[in-house]
């Protein structure tokens, strides 16, 4: 269930008091995170969360005094949050996030092609939306069953609740959870569907035929048109560098690998695709230019690009 008023105010007194657990200050913190996030179109990455919280404390500590004890910290930090929870009781407490908007029974949330998105669903569930892609849920999700419907990429942090499995669905595929963290990859242009397990355990599947069970460190690939599954090993850090700006190539075919760099940097790729069929990528790419990620991706291909403008040749 989500958190009401009642429950925020008793974690706020016990963080005043300083009889929060790590568990639920991190709560506190991720709820406060959430208020900015849904007003600001939503950070993209951890460093930037953890500056906005070094900010506030430093405000709070130039207001109050640098020899001020830990106990007025947290008074202070108490009416800043109060003062927030004033001006933007509106977005507080809207439930599901704001971010989502109603289609008939369900909530839609969706993020454009510029900002990576983050949700916080109603059994507490933490999902970051890829680019271009689009997380929808029922309107009492929670109550019953806990079921999201996939299109594009998301990391999930699912809240452990034994009795109400939560589901993705991709298509015909899929993904059965109780508490853990993975990533699923399911744009349509793709010919695959591939979902990587960071924590726990998931079974990955269709209704008609059996599953496959993955554990941490394992990815599933799902062919649309054979049906078939293939499981493999992967890095863990490489599946959600794409979360903090990376661009994470896990064994996907090679024209995707480019139509993606040209989405990414507004670019158009021309390639001939027989010249490309066969060849597939792993690579990782935090801080590089489209240049640079495009040269490394090729010179393994031994091909080659040429560019004019925003066009991007393949040969």
């Amino acid at each position: 269930m989500p958190p009401d008023k009642e429950h925020i105010r008793r974690l706020f007194t016990a963080y005043l008091e300083g009889n929060c657990s790590p568990e639920e200050e991190k709560f506190l913190w991720l709820w406060v995170w959430q208020l900015d996030l849904s007003e600001k179109e939503l950070f993209s990455d951890t460093p930037h969360l953890q500056q906005t919280r070094d900010r506030m404390h430093a405000s709070i500590q130039a207001r109050i005094g640098k020899g001020s004890n830990r106990r007025m910290m947290r008074i202070a930090f108490g009416a800043a949050v109060v003062l927030l929870l004033m001006v933007s009781a509106a977005v507080i407490f809207q439930w599901p996030p704001s971010v989502g908007h109603k289609t008939g029974r369900s909530m839609l949330a969706v993020s454009d092609g510029l900002h990576v998105k983050r949700l916080l669903l109603p059994d507490s569930t933490q999902v970051t939306l890829n680019l271009h892609s689009s997380l929808e849920w029922d309107e009492d999700f929670g109550s019953q069953r806990r079921r999201v419907k996939l299109k594009g990429e998301a990391y999930f942090e699912v809240y452990k609740d034994l009795q109400h499995p939560f589901v993705v669905s991709t298509d015909s595929l899929q993904t059965i959870v109780l508490g853990t963290s993975f990533n699923i990859e399911s744009y349509a242009r793709q010919k695959e569907i591939r979902v990587s397990l960071v924590e726990g355990k998931v079974r990955v599947g269709e209704d008609s035929t059996g599953a496959s069970i993955l554990t941490p460190g394992q990815m599933v690939r799902y062919d649309r048109q054979s049906h078939r599954r293939q499981v493999q090993k992967i890095a863990v850090d490489d599946v959600t560098a794409w979360r903090t700006g990376g661009l994470v190539f896990n064994n996907i075919p090679l024209a995707e690998a480019l139509d993606r760099l040209a989405e990414r940097h507004s670019l158009r790729i021309q390639y001939n695709s027989r010249q490309l069929d066969g060849k597939r990528v792993t690579a990782t790419f935090y801080r590089a230019t489209w240049q640079g990620a495009l040269s490394n991706i090729l010179f393994l291909q031994d091909l080659h690009y040429k560019a004019k403008d925003s066009l991007v040749t393949i040969y």
